[in-house]
């Protein structure tokens, strides 16, 4: 007697159907030093609550600070540099991984000393093009603009940051989709540099570019250009994820949210901050506005009221950064939204490369 199985009805599915992987992409925003502890602390909580990291996502932008943590994911990647920076190991985090070597040797660069530039930097107006630009009107971000361009140039280098991506990755890019922003003095207009951007310009020198925050310190000469820190032109480079759709945006904006300081001084400082916030704020909702009108949903984290109180008025500062990143692991999933809390934890994240 011939054996048959029985046949399936044609509605079932043979294995269970699961819901695609949404193509994200990552904003991470300028904010100091304190605003790259921030922003790896905020990105550990979205791995612990989804299994979502960067190398997932469909395109990173990191600007001034956010460039740091772009790098850092890159090439140690967020888990590794959590546990490394907070002193506090998360889920998954091998203690005897080699790169943790290589994070200490970072160390003496990336939170040392800034050395003084070797040249005599400029005592007043960094860039005319960019006060033409500013007398013409249009610049979207006229206070950045103003700063870089009217005031003098930093005395500081930061060629120390460069060295430390260096020590991790010497050459070339780790991934094709990050880019590190930057502002070109001499012509007045952004600047983003990739592994495909075609100037020969690797990581390590893309990055010594992005955190050249006016002021502080000195342009960077690279690729014929005299460049400084992207910031002057947008903290977060919404602009870059045009066209590209994406069904979700998250962007890490440290510099906003509600601070009031914990000192006289730095409630002083933040009260006269709080027009050039505004402002921020302004310039965020028109790049999210462009974005959703292609119908790709932009998501904001920012700190809380009591994770501003504990970051410093001084953006170089070091000291505070453990105790920063560790209150942001453990408070910034609950700012993510349960529709995108849902959204990235449906999906199958594949594991971390070693």
């Amino acid at each position: 007697m011939l054996r048959t199985k029985p046949l399936q009805h044609p509605l079932a599915p043979v294995h269970p159907i699961r819901p695609p992987r949404p193509r994200v992409g990552l904003a991470l925003a300028a904010g100091g030093v304190p605003g790259v502890a921030w922003q790896v602390g905020a990105l550990e909580s979205i791995r612990r609550a989804t299994g979502f990291e960067p190398h997932h996502a469909e395109l990173v932008v990191g600007t001034s600070a956010g460039a740091v943590v772009g790098a850092l994911a890159a090439t140690l990647g967020i888990p590794l540099a959590y546990a490394h920076v907070s002193g506090e190991p998360g889920p998954g985090v091998d203690l005897a991984d080699r790169r943790f070597a290589v994070a200490r040797a970072m160390d003496e660069h990336l939170f040392g000393k800034f050395p003084f530039e070797r040249r005599v930097p400029r005592p007043v107006v960094s860039s005319f093009a960019g006060l033409r630009r500013l007398a013409g009107g249009g610049v979207r971000s006229p206070i950045g603009m103003a700063v870089a361009s009217m005031l003098w140039e930093g005395l500081l280098s930061s060629r120390g940051v460069g060295r430390a991506v260096k020590v991790a990755f010497p050459d070339g890019w780790p991934t094709d989709r990050l880019r590190i922003t930057s502002f070109d003095l001499d012509t007045a207009s952004p600047q983003v540099f990739h592994a495909a951007s075609g100037h020969g310009v690797g990581l390590a020198d893309a990055l010594v570019a992005a955190t050249a925050v006016p002021t502080i310190f000195s342009p960077v000469r690279l690729a014929g250009r005299r460049l400084t820190d992207g910031a002057v032109h947008s903290i977060t480079f919404l602009e870059q994820f045009l066209g590209r759709g994406l069904d979700l945006v998250i962007c890490l904006h440290p510099l906003l949210g509600q601070g009031r300081g914990r000192t006289l001084g730095e409630r002083a400082k933040a009260t006269l901050v709080r027009p050039f916030r505004r402002r921020l704020e302004l310039q965020l909702e028109r790049e999210i506005s462009a974005l959703e009108a292609e119908g790709t949903t932009v998501v904001v984290l920012m700190p809380d009221a009591h994770e501003h109180a504990r970051i410093p008025a001084n953006f170089l500062d070091t000291r505070s950064c453990p105790d920063i990143m560790r209150r942001a692991a453990h408070l910034a999933s609950g700012r993510l939204g349960s529709d995108v809390t849902s959204a990235l934890g449906r999906a199958r994240w594949a594991p971390l490369a070693a």
